[in-house]
């Protein structure tokens, strides 16, 4: 029997502005696309038990109205925000996840993301049977949304530290471009606690200055970038470089 009430605890946060970079549908009715968002969210779910934060960030009356008509009132919890940065609705949005103890599994949602009918029941399942995450790496994907808002650097510190707080440890730090032109020159002491995983598709690893190395190099999306691009009888897919030994790379896998 599970100590926990549900499966799941979502910190779901929306916005009644549209982002500087709309998707092509309802690209100028942001309730449309949030409610289309969020019942693609809601069918991905499939049978699991939900226990959701509604983060409403100086939403109108409509927004709390379709939060109340997906989920029942004891599964639902309504955090209403008066027009604030996005900043603020992060930290918020972490501290909730982080103290919460209704459900094992945790997920950081936002308002503008598509999502496939039962997605998230596999997910939770494939958590399931992986069991203790502690020798499971984790890492924060910071990169371009093109249909929607970015992670800015304020949120990446904030992910980052609230991982070091839930967790014990720093999460790997994925990014090519996208963090070269937000750090430039410059340094950042969090994201430096990180491990670096360089996306960068060519012959050589150029390291942004904030750290000494790489530990991972992806260095092909399968088209671009130098050999080997194919696992014998498979696709051409993404590959990785360890920087190290075998015997380093089965001990780090397992930190």
């Amino acid at each position: 029997m599970s100590q926990f009430s549900y499966d799941l605890a979502v910190a779901y946060r929306i916005n009644p502005k549209m982002s500087a970079h709309p998707p092509p549908i309802f690209a100028e009715d942001k309730f449309k696309l949030a409610e289309l968002c969020l019942k693609s969210f809601k069918n991905s779910l499939g049978g699991l038990r939900v226990k959701v934060w509604a983060l409403l960030n100086n939403c109108p009356p409509e927004y709390e109205a379709m939060f109340k008509k997906l989920w029942l009132a004891e599964d639902l919890a309504l955090v209403r925000f008066p027009g604030v940065a996005a900043g603020t609705t992060l930290h918020e949005q972490s501290r909730i996840l982080a103290e919460q103890t209704d459900a094992e599994i945790a997920y950081f949602a936002e308002d503008d993301y598509f999502y496939l009918p039962g997605q998230f029941q596999q997910a939770v399942n494939f958590l399931n049977v992986v069991g203790d995450p502690a020798n499971t790496l984790i890492v924060l994907d910071f990169e371009s949304n093109p249909t929607g808002p970015s992670m800015s650097l304020e949120e990446a510190r904030a992910f980052i530290t609230h991982t070091k707080d839930a967790t014990g440890r720093y999460p790997g730090f994925y990014s090519g471009h996208d963090i070269k032109q937000a750090l430039g020159t410059s340094s950042d002491p969090v994201l430096a606690e990180c491990w670096f995983w360089l996306a960068q598709y060519g012959p050589t690893a150029v390291v942004p200055p904030n750290w000494n190395t790489w530990t991972l190099w992806q260095y092909t999306d399968g088209a671009i970038g130098p050999e080997p691009k194919q696992i014998p009888g498979l696709a051409l897919f993404d590959r990785d470089l360890f920087n190290g030994s075998e015997d380093e790379l089965r001990t780090f896998w397992g930190s």
